[in-house]
């Protein structure tokens, strides 16, 4: 059997969150449940990335829940810095101040992901469930475009924002994020969600929205950018055809044969997509440490054939939207 190392590493250091997004129900009600369970320390966050690295880990992800709730927030990226990792914040960007970036500059975070799922706030803010209009959003990305830290964005294509995608790309254009990271409706609760775009929404797409962001793209991208960024377009609509149809298949994923997912409570997840369906989870490590686990026949065979529902999961659909082509991209959910 061909063993897969890691490459990429998801940490959840904090199961809370100030937004209740609904197609995040799954998790949410996840990481309700493991509330009560103990929670890994500091010091054995650090053994955990000190052996995550050793085998061969690259970049580290700090995601929630909200991570921003971490009380020690900064002690983490200080001990991910200093080991060698390219070290990335995964948050709603809600309570992440002026002072709060200042801070994370200071102890050289390279990147922060903000999920945003439309240009009008006000609907962005119902899609998390938080009542804040005057959220300053757009003021933290300013102040992060103008710090030592790379803005990536993240959105989820839904019947809300569908039909706006071209508005929503000229919108987002004006912070100048490295990558914006396209996502599509997670886990079988995709079917019933009332956020799943229609047929309708995505005929309209391909024949109306489609040809105004490639236009977009052309007027505003040197011609090497708008090759790339107009494939990545296409995809897109390639990939909500095959999604709606659920003709996908076997179509490859790469996510669990190079990342795993360690929760607060220290569950081992092989991709990001187990929090939704809520199984198999690899082990603990309050009881097992990462390389017995990584070694596993059971880790192994998923990471080879993935862990038996793959071509339910629209993880592998997900499409990277290049904003600055000289960087390299390094998302993970």
């Amino acid at each position: 059997m061909k063993y897969y190392k890691l490459d990429h590493i998801v940490i959840k250091p904090i199961l809370l969150c100030n937004a209740s997004c609904e197609f995040c129900k799954p998790r949410l009600k996840l990481h309700s449940k493991l509330k009560s369970n103990i929670m890994l320390s500091i010091n054995e966050w650090e053994k955990i990335l000190t052996e995550a690295k050793y085998l061969g880990a690259k970049y580290l992800h700090i995601s929630g829940g909200e991570p921003l709730l971490y009380k020690q927030l900064l002690e983490l990226v200080k001990i991910g810095k200093d080991i060698g990792y390219h070290v990335n914040l995964n948050t709603n960007g809600y309570i992440l101040t002026s002072n709060c970036i200042n801070n994370l500059s200071e102890y050289k975070l390279d990147s922060i992901t903000i999920s945003l799922y439309s240009h009008n706030i006000k609907i962005h803010n119902r899609i998390k469930n938080i009542n804040d209009d005057n959220s300053n959003l757009r003021t933290t990305m300013i102040l992060l475009k103008k710090s030592s830290i790379d803005l990536y964005l993240q959105t989820i294509m839904t019947n809300y924002n569908i039909r706006v995608f071209d508005v929503f790309l000229q919108y987002i254009s004006q912070f100048k994020p490295e990558i914006l990271f396209i996502s599509f409706l997670e886990g079988l609760h995709r079917y019933i969600n009332r956020f799943e775009p229609s047929i309708e929404d995505i005929n309209y797409f391909i024949a109306d929205v489609l040809p105004r962001c490639i236009n977009f793209i052309n007027n505003t991208n040197k011609e090497k950018q708008s090759k790339s960024r107009k494939l990545q377009m296409k995809k897109i609509a390639k990939n909500l055809i095959l999604l709606k149809s659920g003709k996908g298949g076997d179509y490859p994923c790469k996510y669990n044969r190079t990342m795993c997912i360690i929760l607060a409570n220290g569950d081992v997840h092989s991709c990001s997509a187990i929090e939704y369906y809520h199984y198999p989870t690899i082990g603990n490590l309050l009881k097992n440490n990462l390389s017995d686990l990584l070694r596993t026949d059971k880790w192994q065979r998923i990471r080879a054939k993935g862990p038996g529902w793959c071509k339910h999961c629209p993880m592998k659909y997900h499409v990277n939207l290049p904003f600055n082509e000289g960087k390299k991209n390094n998302l993970v959910d």
